[in-house]
């Protein structure tokens, strides 16, 4: 099925709407509906892996952050997320997904100061300072 590309950007806005009301239910279906629709859109899925990441599910996040780079490798906030929850996993997976972010979009300022305290922040929690 072909759909306005601006329905699915609709869906994705009402994803991260719902998902700021608390509505997890609406926001998870919201999104599931966007990548049925369109399933490279790899903003959908950074965006997802990110609201999967903050309500719990670090694994189905890192495969939504990896699919989102697969649809388009120099996604630099998609290599940021990956690379923040890499940090309690693989530092040097982390630190070579800020290096990515960086290539990418060189004046970055949050991959430029997590890649330059990486080594201290291992135990650290920044889900706030994600991107979507």
């Amino acid at each position: 099925m072909k759909c306005r590309p601006d329905y699915v950007d609709a869906l994705l806005r009402l994803a991260g709407l719902f998902d700021r009301w608390g509505d997890r239910f609406e926001a998870y279906h919201h999104f599931q509906e966007t990548l049925r629709l369109r399933p490279g859109f790899a903003k959908a899925h950074n965006n997802f892996g990110v609201f999967l990441e903050k309500h719990g599910d670090a694994d189905e996040a890192e495969s939504h952050y990896g699919l989102a780079l697969q649809a388009r490798s120099d996604y630099a906030e998609a290599h940021y997320n990956y690379a923040m929850l890499l940090e309690g996993r693989d530092l040097e997976r982390a630190q070579s997904h800020y290096r990515a972010a960086l290539r990418s979009s060189p004046d970055y300022a949050k991959a430029h100061k997590n890649l330059a305290v990486l080594p201290t922040s291992k135990a650290c929690s920044r889900m706030q300072d994600h991107t979507i």
